[in-house]
């Protein structure tokens, strides 16, 4: 099965590649403009010399419906109105109840689990099928929202602390990712520790791994009571779950629109396909008036990387909590737009 992931991957690679590299040859601006409308919509709109190609921007918000579609409203009882004057941010946690197979009795909460759990599935399906060989853990159930900002406030003592006393009582395994499976007792504590300073700085937070990742999570819980005890004190809070599980869903939505455009390695495609570009550049922009061009249309190699790093979220890790709260309050605000809830609500 490995083998044949790593040739379906290989071949997807390959194909995704060559398509984007002839988009750059045939696009009449250069290579530059023709990678940059492989991102985002072509402002020389070249795009009609080459079909009905699509750009990752444009794809991952089609995807992203696709799988909103499958949740199909059911997450309706839990958005805010009134202008973001009200909003349901208890009964929402019947919600992870449900998503580890408790009763709740809620029949609101029970159709959001299986919106969210059908969301995920159908994602990950498509993604493999994209050619990226992805480890999915079976016990993998809901995404971990970890905010600086709160563990900070606890204090690392607090955090230390509290995660020792779940791991005690047996209500989360310590995951040891050099040693892909559970860490020894005497290494928790030091992975704890470690895993507060990743928390606190912002590490593993925009790298690009979007959705889905292969990196085995450092705490997995056992029951939803443990995961609502520290997501509600060290995570999202008590009114921040709904935009958690929405933005993973588009976050799962982005990373198939990467995978589906650049390839299951698009990290390294995209580089390989900027430094074509930088030589094409070098060539084409040798006059000043092409360089104030293709500097004032933003298609110049340096542009395509920042557009590149913003879409994937290299740009994610803030280095400060006014920008991380600047940061995360535009997040909540175009997470709204999209999705209809209330903007108002985001702005703290």
């Amino acid at each position: 099965q490995a083998a044949q992931e790593r040739k379906l991957m290989a071949a997807k690679q390959a194909i995704r590649q060559a398509e984007v590299m002839q988009r750059m040859e045939r696009h009449p601006k250069g290579k530059t403009s023709g990678l940059m409308s492989a991102l985002v919509r072509d402002n020389w709109e070249g795009g009609s010399q080459m079909g009905d190609a699509i750009n990752i921007e444009s794809h991952a918000e089609g995807v992203t419906k696709r799988l909103l579609k499958l949740v199909d409203g059911a997450f309706e009882p839990y958005r805010s109105t009134m202008a973001g004057l009200r909003q349901d941010t208890e009964t929402i946690w019947n919600v992870v109840d449900e998503i580890y197979g408790v009763d709740t009795g809620d029949i609101n909460a029970k159709a959001a689990a299986k919106g969210f759990t059908d969301a995920t599935k159908f994602a990950v399906d498509r993604v493999k099928k994209g050619g990226k060989p992805l480890s999915v853990l079976e016990d993998w159930r809901l995404p971990q929202m970890w905010d600086a900002k709160q563990a900070k406030k606890g204090g690392e003592r607090a955090f230390l602390d509290d995660l020792w006393k779940e791991y005690e009582a047996g209500n989360l395994k310590v995951i040891d990712k050099a040693g892909q499976g559970e860490a020894p007792r005497g290494a928790v504590p030091g992975i704890i520790q470690n895993a507060f300073k990743d928390i606190t700085l912002g590490k593993g937070q925009g790298n690009g791994a979007g959705g889905f990742s292969n990196q085995l999570r450092v705490f997995r819980f056992e029951n939803p009571e443990t995961y609502k005890r520290l997501m509600k004190k060290y995570g999202v809070g008590d009114g921040g779950l709904f935009n958690t599980m929405m933005g993973h869903i588009q976050g799962m939505g982005k990373e198939i629109a990467f995978v589906e455009v650049l390839g299951p390695r698009y990290e390294l495609a995209f580089d390989k396909l900027l430094a074509a570009a930088r030589d094409d550049d070098t060539v084409r922009a040798n006059t000043l008036g092409k360089k104030f061009q293709r500097s004032i249309t933003m298609n110049s190699p340096s542009a395509v990387q920042r557009t590149y790093d913003a879409l994937s979220g290299r740009l994610g890790v803030a280095q400060s909590e006014l920008i991380a709260g600047i940061g995360g309050g535009i997040r909540n605000l175009q997470t709204a737009s999209r999705l209809g809830s209330a903007a108002i609500a985001a702005l703290p």
